[in-house]
């Protein structure tokens, strides 16, 4: 759900205006405004094309010297329109309530990623901005400029016309099966219909949502809203698997076929282009740069984590050989469940019982007022601002008495959305107002429901939060550019310390019934609580992932290797796998990250690093979140991500903070 490539504006021929925090923002209008059936929204889409072909004309129409001003500029601004307008269809897409709409916006997806790939494979328009003269231009706009060359130059642009034809072709199916394998997991909702007895364990509220029929039988449209709470709370294994199984296979086995598919495409499109793999190519513009780096990174996490997960695991088995004598190792469907029971006997922290202290408006709130006394600014409802769905919350951006921004909060499950949480951004750089989305599928929102969320809930909100705020500084700015893929997820897993903050927690978490604060032993228990399993779920949900997408794509598609690097994944990750056909089929980042799930992990470490720059005695400190954002979150794409990660750290990254973060040293 993220695009990350956008318009220059207020430009001169030889450089840039002003630093983004002084360059005053234009405002279009809510992005929504006027989008009221599909064909108000076709017109939109149609104006933005327009838009676009029309900057296009005039570069090509150039008699002359090529300058930022008549080369750079048009060529920014078709690029930004066409991006506006795959934006907006790739959203609807993904969160328009009416089927028939997203049916409208799939179709016009497809034509928008046509002239995508018309742009960049246009030989004329590498040409023209290749012969720009760059040396006394601003170091951003040169930055940008040299990346958009390299991404040309990888999309074979300096080969045979009929190299870039089959180019265009591959990446246009590579889309096309990639979003097929998305709504194959997306509409793959499976239904659970269960005896009321058997549903034990379950929190009171969430049974509430689910009463029985005349049979006494319950049914459950399997989300990941409704399955966390059954794979962490139902004492019954035959509930958990089954939750496990409608959720976690979700795709399967109608992947299984695309998952080749888009391997050989990838391959095909890669060793055409003179790569030895998929792997190869996708790592070339990331901070890593080669399958080899990513290779010794994944070793040098698994040598990191062994000795730590393996003491973790042997107390959960040890754990569930108190009810299951016989049990040999720990099942992927019950880790929930028996780490809930660990923290409940070991740590005093009983999730079940703090999620009355997480209903859903009292994380919102306490979130948006963390993170506007951090980052200096003012998150204002607005709730005349126009919406495609009602369930969606807007805000305005506030900052010194001027609009900066708008965001969207899309939070809560509903047929046919996106069925994970992501951040989508609907309009960046150019001048104008930035507006971000934030789509997630957290409990709440219906009548009578609370929202109570578990912890992880919580810091999945604060997580994807930091997404949020990432692209609306970066899209202040007059110029915006690509960021590497594996920096994309640190400034979000950097937020979710401020999920785990004693003050921040003390400031909302309020009991949903009696508006009791938290207790302060429930805080100090949570804290102990999650240093137990870092470094089980670093291999379970990060390393063995990494392993399986790195590895897939390595191979040439004949060789088949699925079943040996599922198997390698499973071994990595510690614990049984009953479903072992399903790991890649399921796999939805298979899509979006292809052979770069590695990047969160690699993002993980520069996280921790990050966070050293901050008081951990008063994360709430402005001046260090004004510092972070102008210095890291502004600049992002006009720099190399190490280098802005210097700059704040005074130093070069390095993974000291997240190996004591993984052995429990660091809360």
């Amino acid at each position: 759900m993220r695009c990350l490539s956008y318009l220059i504006l207020f430009v001169s021929a030889v450089g840039l205006a002003p630093a983004p925090a002084a360059q005053p923002l234009t405002d279009p209008g809510p992005v929504w405004a006027g989008l009221t059936d599909t064909t108000a929204f076709g017109a939109r889409l149609e104006r933005h094309l327009t838009a676009a072909d029309e900057a296009l004309d005039a570069l090509h129409a150039v008699d002359g010297p090529r300058t930022v001003a008549n080369t750079v500029i048009l060529y920014k601004t078709a690029e930004n329109q066409i991006d506006l307008a795959g934006n907006l269809a790739g959203f609807a897409l993904n969160t328009h309530p009416d089927p028939g709409f997203r049916a409208y916006a799939q179709a016009w997806a497809g034509r928008i990623a046509e002239q995508e790939a018309a742009l960049s494979g246009d030989p004329a328009l590498y040409e023209a901005l290749a012969a720009v003269d760059l040396a006394d231009a601003e170091p951003g706009l040169r930055y940008v400029v040299e990346r958009d060359l390299e991404r040309y130059r990888r999309n074979g642009i300096d080969r045979s016309p009929e190299v870039r034809e089959r180019v265009a072709a591959l990446r246009a199916q590579i889309q096309a099966v990639s979003t097929q394998f998305e709504r194959n997991i997306f509409d793959d909702r499976d239904t659970l219909r269960v005896h009321a007895d058997s549903l034990t364990g379950m929190p009171a509220d969430w049974l509430a949502m689910y009463p029985p029929d005349a049979d006494g039988l319950v049914t459950i449209e399997v989300t990941l809203a409704s399955a966390m709470p059954l794979v962490t709370f139902a004492e019954r294994q035959s509930i958990r698997e089954a939750a496990f199984r409608a959720q976690i296979l979700a795709g399967h086995p109608a992947n299984v076929p695309v998952v080749d598919s888009l391997r050989a495409l990838r391959h095909e499109l890669a060793t055409l282009l003179g790569y030895p793999s998929w792997a190869a190519y996708a790592a070339e513009p990331m901070m890593a740069g080669s399958p080899d780096r990513i290779r010794r990174f994944l070793d040098e996490v698994a040598e990191a984590s062994t000795e730590a997960a393996e003491r973790e695991l042997a107390e959960l088995v040890a754990r569930r050989r108190v009810e299951e004598s016989e049990a040999e190792g720990l099942d992927s469907p019950s880790l929930f469940y028996w780490l809930n029971k660990v923290k409940q006997e070991s740590y005093a922290f009983d999730a079940q019982v703090m999620r009355a202290y997480l209903p859903y408006d009292r994380v919102r709130d306490g979130l948006l007022a963390a993170f506007e006394q951090v980052f200096e600014l003012a998150f204002r409802p607005a709730p005349e601002t126009p919406v495609w769905s009602p369930a969606v919350e807007p805000y305005e951006v506030w900052e010194d008495g001027a609009l900066v921004g708008r965001i969207y909060l899309d939070m809560h499950p509903r047929e046919g959305k996106f069925g994970h949480c992501g951040v989508s951004e609907l309009r960046l750089g150019g001048g104008a107002v930035p507006e971000v989305a934030l789509v997630c599928n957290v409990p709440g929102g219906s009548e009578g429901d609370p929202g109570l969320l578990q912890p992880m809930d919580m810091t999945i909100f604060f997580h994807e939060f930091g997404h949020l705020v990432h692209f609306l500084f970066q899209g202040r700015s007059p110029v915006v550019g690509p960021i590497e893929w594996d920096f994309i997820e640190a400034p979000s897993q950097l937020l979710e310390a401020w999920a785990q903050d004693p003050e921040v927690l003390r400031s909302f978490a309020r009991h949903y019934e009696t508006g009791e604060p938290i207790p302060e032993e429930m805080v100090a228990a949570y804290r102990r609580s999650e240093g137990f399993g870092r470094a089980f779920f670093t291999r379970a949900t990060m390393l063995s992932p990494s392993v399986l997408s790195l590895e897939l794509h390595e191979a040439p598609p004949e060789e088949d290797p699925t079943a040996a690097v599922e198997a390698r994944a499973e071994a990595l990750s510690l614990f049984e796998y009953p479903f072992p056909e399903g790991l890649s089929a399921s796999f939805l980042h298979l899509a979006l990250y292809s052979s770069t799930y590695y990047t969160y992990l690699w993002s993980a470490v520069i996280a921790r690093d990050l966070l050293t720059g901050f008081d951990r005695d008063d994360l709430l400190d402005p001046a260090a979140g004004r510092r972070y954002r102008d210095v890291v979150l502004a600049p992002a794409g006009t720099a190399p991500a190490a280098v802005l990660v210097e700059r704040f750290l005074g130093r070069p990254f390095n993974a000291d903070a997240w190996r004591a973060w993984l052995e429990g040293d660091e809360e």
